[in-house]
């Protein structure tokens, strides 16, 4: 099997807005036009991470909005279908993979992009991909460790360990 490294994702973005505060307080997020190479089946790799900290002084429960967004890299490789997951996380480091199977403790902000390059056809070089998740009762102890930090994460991962790794283009 032929393996090709290639950027998976370019111009990607994460964004949180928290309720019952000042936006100026708790609107969170990041951005980047720099490469990232999805190089690994075994686990979610991270594209792009936003941590918020709700202060100790903070008694207030809050809920978050969130988006990401990114744009797949074709990796190529004449032929096959290469898919890859993405999904929107908040305190987890490694969310079990749903794949439309409704897997308890998956993201509910879990897509999958499907690229092909076709020998007749002049395939697209990119695809976006997207997604918005809520995440709610955020406190100032119910982070990880009890803290009140709480982190966003959009995730990668190929759906199929025979598939190609792809990036993200920047």
């Amino acid at each position: 099997m032929m393996t090709k490294f290639a950027k998976v994702c370019a111009a990607s973005t994460i964004a949180f807005v928290y309720s019952n505060a000042y936006p100026g307080n708790f609107v969170t997020g990041a951005s980047s036009n720099a490469n990232f190479t999805l190089n690994t089946a075994a686990n979610w790799q991270t594209i792009r991470l936003a941590r918020k900290t709700i202060p100790a002084t903070d008694a207030a429960i809050h809920d978050c909005v969130a988006t990401v967004s990114a744009d797949v890299l074709n990796p190529g490789l004449q032929g096959r279908e290469n898919q890859y997951l993405f999904a929107l996380t908040l305190n987890n480091s490694n969310p079990p993979v749903d794949n439309n199977t409704n897997t308890p403790g998956a993201s509910p902000t879990e897509r999958m992009v499907e690229i092909t390059d076709n020998g007749t056809v002049n395939d697209p070089n990119s695809v976006p991909v997207a997604t918005t998740g809520r995440f709610l009762n955020l406190t100032r102890t119910n982070g990880p460790g009890g803290t009140g930090t709480h982190t966003g994460k959009f995730d990668m991962l190929r759906a199929l360990l025979s598939i190609v790794d792809a990036g993200i283009e920047g």
